[in-house]
């Protein structure tokens, strides 16, 4: 019997461009070939297109032939001769397809980190053109060093498996050949690195339930790589990890699907890509879980409106994340648990009853009946129907507040407010119109409520005083709270203020003091006009910077009757000044000046007449109180020093005054 073979001729490497040819080849090199025919001296090869007529006719002594072909199906036969020149033996016509080869495109390869000593190195090509003779190997100065074994070809993908046994770590060219020297090289693309040994220390869950995915647990350990692996081993058989992220070498989260998995111990076991492992023993007990059996819940009846609501529960076969709703028609109320129970470790056991405290927040939950539903995974839950009964908030009153009345200037602290079946979540809030205003609230007890309020900036006007739950208004201040600007009976910073008084004047420089004592006569007249400056803009009346204009007028008396003097004064300036802002009749003032006077003196002194006048510039500085009498009358008393600046010499003087005046109009809103 005759048996074919029909392979591609290997013809020499060629250096080929790396980028693919957009043709194929044309022409196929094939080599046929059968096995040997005792008693046969030669053999006649015929080939022919499937269907049609014979184009190779060729007699040989040996066992194969070669020849080229064009793309396409043909059928081979081969007969056998005897010593007597007659056909001995001929084979059936086989099929042959001889196909188009093109050059091998890479789009794309992995790893690009392979492992020396290692057999199994599985290595995998994405692209286009592979066909079953692909050849992929590894080449170092231009020689191979590795020929990758195909473990599964196709058009566009080619899965491989390279033995590293024996090739040492390094940087290595990438080869992929097609049939007819169509070769791609990709330089240095792979690394082969020693292989590494892992370890395993711990893993941050020791327990899990047969109905879940345990996500983002931390394994610690040495010697992770990119590419690492991890799976569970134990009773259940083997449980693979593929969500697996290496964090470093020392770390790695994994998403652990436990769902379906059968109960008892577990090993966790990582491997490396060099086929290197390691196994944490019994790192892991899988139980099966079950629906939660109900025992008591205390209390049951509830209040809308509160966020504190707390209840005990006494169950069995809960779970660490066991979950506690209210259901009513579909909708849920999650209670959570307090100080956070969830812990890790060993299981408590199905049927050993528990204790749990939770709190709920009922200031969205309508009253009524509701089931209470305790679940252990969405398919094993228990429900008590009807269980739970939350009732009305009680009928809430206010009685009174502290604050009726507030000015928009002034933040006003723990505003009592009374009343009756007030809860801990109320609110108290200011509303006018569509504008609402939340208040810093404090529950002290239920008769009484304490509040901040801001008034600073509100406009004024009556505001409506409402209490809160977070589902509605529970009640209401009759009359509400009125917010006004600051009264103006004592501060008026927007007005202008015209006094007039009597200044008694003394005269202090020793070089005058010889002639001249002080005033027998005089008087002033100021006008004052505040300037608008506010230095802290949250301190009402704190605006008063202003000016003064004043005008005075002093007669001065000589000293005794071996002389007759005479000076007259009057002073024509402007001072600036400061009143304090503090909102009651009483102020002080302090002021500094600057002026021209005008002089006319007589001295008459050992039968000899000196007169004339003189024009000088004087300084001022001085303070006062001033009191408000009603909303416009102001009566004020203070003194000033003074000093004129003649050309021989400087007279000083104090200057003790009263004064009686009225604001005048308004500058501004």
């Amino acid at each position: 019997m005759l048996l074919l073979a029909v392979v591609p001729t290997p013809l020499p490497a060629q250096e080929t461009p790396s980028s693919p040819a957009s043709s194929g080849v044309l022409m196929r090199h094939i080599t046929v070939s059968w096995t040997k025919v005792a008693g046969a001296v030669h053999y006649r090869v015929l080939v022919r297109p499937l269907g049609g007529d014979v184009i190779i006719d060729r007699t040989t002594d040996a066992t194969s032939i070669a020849a080229v072909l064009a793309p396409g199906t043909y059928q081979v036969r081969v007969i056998s001769f005897n010593l007597f020149q007659k056909p001995a033996s001929q084979s059936d016509w086989r099929l042959l397809d001889v196909v188009q080869v093109f050059m091998p495109v890479v789009d794309r390869f992995a790893p690009s980190v392979l492992y020396s000593g290692y057999s199994e190195n599985s290595f995998a090509l994405d692209g286009a053109k592979f066909i079953d003779e692909t050849e992929v190997s590894l080449l170092r100065g231009g020689k191979q060093v590795a020929l990758a074994v195909n473990d599964q070809v196709g058009d566009k993908r080619l899965l491989t498996r390279f033995d590293l046994t024996s090739v040492p770590p390094g940087t290595y060219d990438l080869r992929v050949a097609n049939p007819e020297n169509l070769v791609l090289n990709l330089p240095g693309a792979v690394e082969v690195r020693p292989r590494v040994q892992p370890g395993i220390g711990s893993i941050s869950i020791h327990h899990g339930y047969n109905d879940r995915v345990y996500r983002r647990v931390l394994v610690e350990g040495d010697g992770f790589e990119p590419g690492t692996s991890f799976f569970l081993q134990g009773a259940g058989g083997r449980i693979d990890i593929p969500l697996a992220t290496v964090q470093s070498p020392f770390e790695a989260y994994l998403d652990i699907n436990l769902a379906e998995a059968r109960p008892g111990a577990y090993d966790v076991v990582v491997a490396n890509p060099g086929g290197l492992s390691a196994t944490l023993s019994r790192a892991l007990a899988v139980d099966n879980i079950e629906a939660p059996q109900f025992v008591s819940m205390t209390p049951s009846v509830f209040t809308e409106g509160r966020s504190d609501g707390t209840f005990t529960l006494r169950a069995k076969a809960l779970v660490a994340d066991t979950q506690v709703f209210f259901g009513r028609n579909g909708n849920l109320v999650p209670a959570l648990e307090r100080n956070g129970a969830k812990t890790r470790g060993a299981p408590i056991a199905q049927d050993v009853e528990q204790t749990r405290s939770y709190q709920i927040d009922l200031r969205s939950v309508a009253p009524g009946t509701y089931d209470l539903i305790i679940a252990n995974s969405q398919a094993l839950q228990t429900v008590v129907a009807g269980l739970i009964t939350v009732n009305p908030e009680p009928v809430t009153t206010i009685q009174g507040t502290s604050l009726k009345r507030g000015y928009n200037t002034i933040e006003y602290k723990n505003v009592v407010l009374t009343g009756e079946n007030f809860l801990s979540s109320y609110k108290v809030v200011l509303r006018r119109g569509t504008v609402i205003h939340e208040l810093a609230t404090r529950y002290v007890s239920p008769e009484e409520l304490q509040y901040d309020a801001d008034l600073r900036g509100f406009v004024p006007g009556n505001y409506e005083l409402l209490v809160e739950s977070a589902a509605r208004v529970v009640a209401s201040l009759p009359g509400g709270v009125v917010v006004e600007e600051p009264p103006q009976r004592f501060v008026h910073p927007q007005t202008i203020k015209i006094t007039a008084g009597y200044p008694y004047i003394y005269a202090l420089s020793q070089s005058f003091a010889s002639v001249i004592t002080g005033s027998v006569a005089g008087g002033d007249v100021v006008a004052a006009l505040p300037l608008g400056v506010k230095f802290f803009p949250t301190t009402p009346g704190l605006r008063d910077l202003g000016v003064e204009i004043e005008i005075d007028y002093s007669v001065y008396t000589d000293v005794g009757a071996s002389s007759n003097a005479a000076l007259d004064l009057g002073e024509l300036g402007t001072n600036l000044y400061y009143r304090t802002p503090f909102n009651f009749p009483l102020n002080g003032i302090l002021r500094v000046g600057y002026g021209l006077s005008y002089s006319s003196f007589n001295l008459t002194a050992g039968g000899q007449t000196e007169s004339g006048t003189s024009e000088d510039f004087y300084f001022k500085a001085g303070s006062s109180i001033e009191l408000d009498i009603g909303k416009t009358i102001t009566v004020e008393t203070g003194a000033d020093w003074i000093r004129v600046l003649y050309a021989n010499a400087n007279l000083d003087s104090l200057s003790l005054f009263v004064r009686v005046g009225a604001r005048l109009g308004r500058l501004g809103p």
